[in-house]
């Protein structure tokens, strides 16, 4: 199988690429190969940083449930801001990763909280261990 597209890459921090509806019936991935097809086009962002924390983190993999986290998004900034994403990995006891997930939140008035939520359609195939919640703040498209 293969996919493309475009993304955006937040600057000065880490962030996740998220490609979802890859279903490969019975087969298990080995690997996967992620690839520039073409040189990449780069524009340079001049916006000033966006103020948004992660307040609080709560997994819940009871077993026999849908695994779900929760995040607390916290805008400490004076303003609205936009296009909050989120991008979950979870991964096992050795370390390996075993889900991702990614969501949006359109938007957080100043000074105010909101939740993030990651859920998967069936449980996952093996203990989960650590999680990683990463984010960022994409710019508004601009409307022609």
């Amino acid at each position: 199988d293969s996919r493309e597209g475009s993304t955006y890459i937040p600057p000065g921090q880490t962030f996740g690429i998220f490609e979802g509806g890859v279903f490969l019936d019975k087969a298990v991935p080995t690997r996967v190969i992620f690839e520039w097809i073409k040189s990449p086009i780069w524009n340079k962002y001049e916006g000033g940083p966006k103020t948004v924390f992660l307040k609080e983190i709560v997994k819940k993999f009871e077993v026999g449930n849908l695994p779900r986290i929760e995040v607390e998004v916290q805008n400490n900034s004076l303003s609205l801001v936009r296009n909050i994403v989120g991008f979950a990995v979870v991964y096992d006891q050795k370390g390996t990763a075993l889900a991702s997930s990614r969501t949006v939140i359109d938007s957080i008035p100043a000074g105010r909280a909101d939740s993030m939520v990651f859920s998967w359609p069936e449980p996952f195939g093996a203990t989960a261990g650590r999680v990683e919640v990463l984010h960022w703040v994409e710019p508004t498209p601009v409307k022609n």
